[in-house]
């Protein structure tokens, strides 16, 4: 390699260190540079005395309101006066069941002014110090209606930004990374059932057996106890009426995978008497259904009922069912047979 080959080689080596280094001191100064920090100073429920105390919501109770406090950390920064803003956010993470829930941020940030930089350019106390004292109040309007009795889970968000307006002396700091706090709101034990019968009315004969079936379907959050009763409502009167006893229904909002579904059967006998009758009877089923897991009502309870009919036709001789008559049949067929041999 002749000398100007080597001139025109070490030429090139040089600039390329220097752009290397022109393009890696900023990127090291920005790395360096000062970061505001945002950290939770705590939650607290805001107002009802018993969702404080136990963490769940009454039946009755449709709204929530959480308190989010915060504390902001700030970094050890050139002297300068700007503006810092909390920003703030909050969202209901919805689950599956997709129920919706109102939720409502008293205010979207506020602000302060910092300042670390005296009379005569002298630090002030506040240079790396943690304010607090900053919160906003999330007001959460909840759903009463099955199946939402699940718990709701929210996140709640703070930021902190450097302010653009009334900077002064170069104050350099980052914006904080946005903190989220998860929250929950459980609901009490509630107790919410339906009761759908496959049929309304059993048309039938006199002196007959029958069921009404019942699916029995669990939109609490807790496993529920039915109890089952069965009024005859009517003059007519039924021989029997038998109803279920005490049943236990699964929900699904501690399992998804549970069974939340039960079915259960009330069987009647109806009645017999000497020649035609074409009669109605009429019943009235009640369900009443609780939960015992509540904690603030005691014993969460739902009540509902059904009206149920039995349409009774037809005729009726003493000893003489369908078995007689199958019966009485083969002995005519034996008599008859008995009669052509002759």
């Amino acid at each position: 390699m002749n000398g100007k080959s080597i001139t025109i080689a070490l030429s090139l080596a040089y600039f390329a260190t220097f752009f290397t280094m022109a393009a890696f001191v900023p990127k090291a100064a920005a790395q360096n540079e000062p970061q505001l920090v945002v950290d939770s100073d705590g939650v607290e429920v805001v107002g009802d005395q018993d969702f404080k105390t136990t963490g769940r919501l009454k039946p009755e109770v449709a709204t929530a309101q959480i308190k989010f406090k915060w504390k902001v950390q700030i970094p050890l920064a050139s002297g300068c006066i700007t503006t810092i803003q909390l920003v703030y956010s909050a969202k209901a993470e919805t689950p599956a069941s997709g129920w919706p829930a109102s939720v409502i941020l008293d205010r979207s940030s506020e602000s302060f002014t910092y300042s670390n930089s005296g009379a005569g350019g002298a630090p002030v106390a506040n240079q790396g110090e943690t304010k607090t004292g900053f919160y906003f109040i999330m007001t959460v309007t909840l759903p009463r209606e099955a199946p939402a009795f699940i718990d709701g889970k929210y996140t709640a968000t703070a930021q902190a930004k450097v302010g653009t307006g009334g900077t002064s002396g170069g104050c350099r700091m980052k914006d904080s990374d946005s903190t989220p706090v998860p929250y929950q709101i459980k609901n009490d034990y509630l107790a919410r059932m339906t009761f759908e019968p496959s049929t309304y009315i059993q048309k039938t004969g006199q002196n007959k057996k029958v069921t009404f079936g019942i699916t029995m379907t669990n939109l609490g959050n807790g496993e529920t106890k039915i109890d089952t009763t069965v009024d005859q409502v009517s003059k007519s009167r039924l021989d029997a009426v038998l109803a279920p006893g005490q049943q236990l229904v699964q929900s699904k909002a501690g399992n998804p995978s549970v069974a939340n579904k039960l079915d259960t059967v009330i069987t009647v006998q109806t009645p017999h008497s000497n020649g035609y009758t074409n009669t109605f009877y009429s019943l009235k089923a009640h369900f009443k259904a609780s939960s015992s897991n509540s904690i603030l009502t005691g014993l969460a309870t739902d009540e509902k009922a059904l009206d149920l009919s039995v349409q009774v036709q037809g005729v009726y001789v003493p000893g003489f069912d369908p078995a007689m008559a199958i019966a009485a049949l083969g002995l005519a067929l034996l008599a008859f047979g008995g009669v052509r041999r002759q």
